[in-house]
């Protein structure tokens, strides 16, 4: 545990879960949810860090059909609102307040944003609305309240996988995708409206063939769910030390990769950019490993990244090289290019999908088990915290057997599935 922490009180199996259910509709099985995202609005303060297990408590989320991208915010603090975004495979964002009990995809609002899967989500600074990224190739900002498209930006010649804005500016944001290219973009310039009053983007900035490799003489395993092409460009993080900075990662080439994009149109004119820095990579097999996702700790100091070898790397963000610490074991596994992470707002764990559970880990404790979090039959995509660690702090995670499901510490729950294992089948449940 990290010095400032008080001695947990609460044991493991402290923590639960119940899930929101939705109901199918008709005959045809649920849609999965692709994306999710989180954050808590202005106002919410970030408690000392008093360890994992005495700040969690158990919530609601809900099966809004198939799911792979989420994301939460707090976004009407006069009634105290916690509220979820969750993209399906529909194209659909749904905004659910996990702070309801027993609600229903129907009660939720939702915004037809794409005609193909939401891969990834992220709310403004303001909470007020919320850039989405598809698999129909474009990205959309979109407004919460009027649920309308405020502009689409399209450029990218492949599935979109994420999205990353900047610090402290919601006009400039990254989009990295299966083309394997970056693309800036900047809501104040390079746009058209057609007749109809709809607004399209022109990238700012452009960066091609990212992670592009020609040394790989032996092919990446393929997952079950198929493999990204070997020039994709996985994930893209704008970074907190360095405004001009992003990093990005890639599909196969196991590395950490930093660009300066202080200019516009610096990289335009070059098929195959050179990179500022490239983390250090040394694969443990002879096939390819690539990295599937990352985040970066709140003050901006450590970055990680997801691996399809089945492991978390940790970076000094600043000073980029080889890894400073990994993170695996307890049959975490990272099965495809779906999983995603996310850190917690003290900077003390990191969450991480795989291809049943969600894992949890103390970033100081790397040789430390993890937490793992029962309770999905199918691969755990997307997951983010809530950015308070005080009174309703929210883990959040989603699945592919269509459910999402939000965690905090319920005592009396807990004691309940103790004594019922039908109730932690349904619950949920954490173990070591």
């Amino acid at each position: 545990m990290p010095s400032n922490a008080t001695t947990r009180k609460a044991p493991l199996t402290d923590i639960t879960h119940r899930t929101l259910t939705g109901r199918r509709s008709n005959n045809t099985s649920a849609q999965q949810v692709i994306s999710l995202t989180c954050s808590a609005g202005a106002g919410e303060e970030n408690s000392p860090a008093r360890g994992l297990l005495d700040i969690f408590a158990a919530a609601q989320a809900g099966s809004i059909g198939r799911k792979r991208s989420l994301k939460l915010t707090s976004d009407d603090l006069a009634n105290e609102a916690r509220n979820l975004a969750v993209g399906d495979e529909d194209g659909t964002i749904h905004i659910v307040d996990t702070r309801r009990d027993n609600t229903h995809p129907e009660q939720t609002v939702q915004i037809l944003a794409h005609h193909n899967a939401i891969f990834d989500l992220c709310w403004t600074r303001d909470d007020s609305k919320i850039i989405s990224v598809s698999g129909d190739q474009s990205a959309r900002l979109n407004d919460v309240e009027t649920k309308t498209c405020l502009g689409t930006f399209s450029g990218h010649t492949g599935s979109i996988k994420s999205v990353s804005l900047k610090f402290g500016d919601d006009n400039i944001f990254a989009t990295a995708a299966r083309d394997g290219s970056i693309l800036i973009w900047d809501v104040r310039c390079s746009s058209t409206t057609s007749p109809q009053g709809d607004t399209t983007y022109r990238p700012a900035d452009r960066l091609l063939n990212v992670h592009a490799s020609s040394t790989r003489t032996v092919p990446p395993k393929k997952t079950k769910h198929g493999s990204d092409g070997p020039n994709t460009a996985s994930a893209v993080q704008y970074m907190k030390h360095n405004e001009n900075i992003i990093a990005s990662t890639g599909a196969l080439d196991g590395s950490v990769k930093y660009w300066d994009v202080r200019k516009h149109g610096t990289y335009f004119k070059h098929d195959f950019p050179t990179p500022l820095q490239t983390s250090t990579y040394t694969p443990e097999t002879k096939r390819a490993h690539g990295m599937t996702s990352m985040a970066l700790s709140p003050d901006g100091s450590t970055l990680y990244a997801v691996s399809s070898d089945n492991h978390v790397y940790m970076f000094n963000a600043v000073s980029l090289g080889g890894p400073t610490a990994r993170f695996g074991g307890s049959d975490f596994a990272c099965s495809s290019y779906y999983i995603k992470m996310s850190v917690s707002p003290d900077g003390n764990y990191v969450a991480v999908g795989s291809c049943k559970d969600l894992y949890v880990w103390e970033v100081n404790r790397p040789d430390r088990k993890p937490l793992i979090f029962h309770g999905h039959e199918r691969e755990v995509t997307a997951v983010d915290w809530a950015k308070d660690l005080g009174n309703g702090t929210q883990l959040s995670g989603c699945s592919d057997d269509a459910t999402v499901r939000t965690w905090r510490a319920n005592k009396e729950l807990v004691e309940d599935c103790r004594e019922n294992q039908s109730l932690q089948n349904i619950h949920g449940i954490v173990s070591e």
